[in-house]
């Protein structure tokens, strides 16, 4: 199991950046004035507390980061569709792991908490997003609500992306039958396949 914390310094959201940056193959950035206002989770191996192997951004105050990719128009009509407020809401963002350390199990601890996180902020809706099929395959059996897509310059890529959101008190159910889901996914993969003996031949 990983080990988590909270960085609250300019260097260690410097160095939070880079990583993000480096996961994201120079593609997508974050500005340290986003991490100021939010709280930054990374994650270790006990054994090596300065090797950071993933981690996530919770927001809970404008401006949001998914917001980014929509016009003022248009973000506004959507909010109005759905009846929300901003303030009504927080973000699960910039999610990185270095898969080449992580196992599976620990990768999804890193998704549980960050929604863990996102409940303890108290707002009445958790939104994700992403770019990526691999994010977008965990995030939205837990967020199932479809919020936008569309085409949006992101950093230097022009790219597909979704928008989608849970209730908070959603995110429970959603959460718990998501893992669920996992146990016995794992349990199946684990049986071993039932081997009949071939029927006796006639004599």
């Amino acid at each position: 199991m990983l080990k988590r914390k909270k960085i609250t310094s300019k260097g260690e959201w410097e160095r939070f950046v880079l990583i993000f940056e480096m996961a994201c193959r120079g593609h997508k950035s974050v500005a340290l004035s986003y991490l100021e206002n939010a709280r930054v989770t990374v994650f270790y191996h006990p054994k090596r507390p300065d090797e950071w192997i993933a981690g996530y951004v919770v927001n809970s105050s404008t401006p949001f980061r998914y917001f980014e990719v929509l016009s003022d128009t248009k973000k506004t009509n959507l909010l109005a569709q759905f009846t929300m407020l901003e303030g009504e809401i927080s973000e699960v963002t910039c999610i990185w792991i270095d898969n080449t350390k992580a196992s599976k199990k620990e990768r999804l601890q890193v998704y549980f908490y960050s929604m863990i996180d996102a409940f303890k902020a108290g707002k009445k809706y958790i939104f994700g997003g992403s770019t990526e099929q691999k994010v977008m395959a965990i995030q939205k059996p837990i967020m199932p609500h479809d919020f936008a897509d569309g085409i949006a310059r992101i950093g230097d890529e022009v790219t597909p992306f979704q928008i989608y959101y849970v209730g908070r008190w959603e995110s429970i159910y959603t959460m718990s039958r998501f893992l669920i889901r996992q146990l016995f996914d794992k349990k199946r993969r684990n049986t071993p396949p039932v081997v009949t003996s071939p029927l006796p031949q006639a004599i």
